[in-house]
């Protein structure tokens, strides 16, 4: 189950995006900066939830012709998101956030990463995009696992890596401790270790982190 303040910045995201469609950004930034702070606060800074709040920051921005402002979430954004190579956050905000990568790009703003995600934007038919982007891919491709971490159990190795416990991981990935205890109990299938910190050293030893 979520708590209550999990469900306050779940809903806060939502009407962030609704209000975007509906044109009125203005609103929609109201939202976003208090909980772009909020999380600052609270040592999430390197987190989905903040490379989500600033992509939407900087949409909003851009919906408003405030191009500096909305480069500055982007870069933020692109600079807590490149070193776990995260493509779908971006590419799933649609034609905007492509434009957006664009000014990023030509104005020196992660132009390697922001140069790859367009590509990967405009050449859809050519595999999944995060392989290309995520570190060490082509070590995760032929990883020597019988079968190879999802994505999401990707996420939840990652967030076990700093440190967290699992709810707090669970409140990274809005998801039930529960749920992450089964991703855990997965990984340590996979990865034949049965200690967290164990699955991390073995994960690195992959190449995997």
């Amino acid at each position: 189950m979520f708590t209550y303040l999990q469900m306050q910045r779940y809903e806060c995201i939502v009407a962030a995006r609704l209000l975007l469609k509906q044109d009125q950004a203005t609103q929609a930034l109201a939202l976003l900066e208090p909980q772009a702070q909020m999380i600052e606060e609270q040592g999430r800074h390197v987190s989905r939830r903040m490379i989500e709040v600033q992509n939407l920051k900087a949409l909003a921005y851009l919906a408003e012709g405030e191009i500096e402002p909305a480069l500055d979430a982007i870069e933020e954004a692109l600079s807590i998101a490149e070193p776990g190579g995260y493509v779908r956050m971006f590419l799933d905000e649609g034609e905007p956030m492509i434009q957006l990568l664009r000014h990023a790009a030509s104005s020196g703003i992660a132009p390697e990463y922001a140069s790859k995600l367009i590509a990967a934007a405009e050449q859809p038919a050519q595999g999944t995009p995060e392989a290309a982007l995520r570190p060490h891919a082509q070590t995760m491709v032929t990883q020597p696992l019988v079968e190879p971490l999802s994505e999401r159990e990707m996420d939840v190795l990652r967030l076990l890596a700093t440190g967290l416990s699992n709810p707090e991981i669970g409140q990274e990935l809005f998801i039930a401790a529960s749920t992450v205890r089964s991703h855990l109990k997965n990984i340590y299938g996979k990865l034949n270790v049965h200690k967290r910190w164990d699955a991390v050293r073995r994960a690195e030893e992959l190449g995997l982190l």
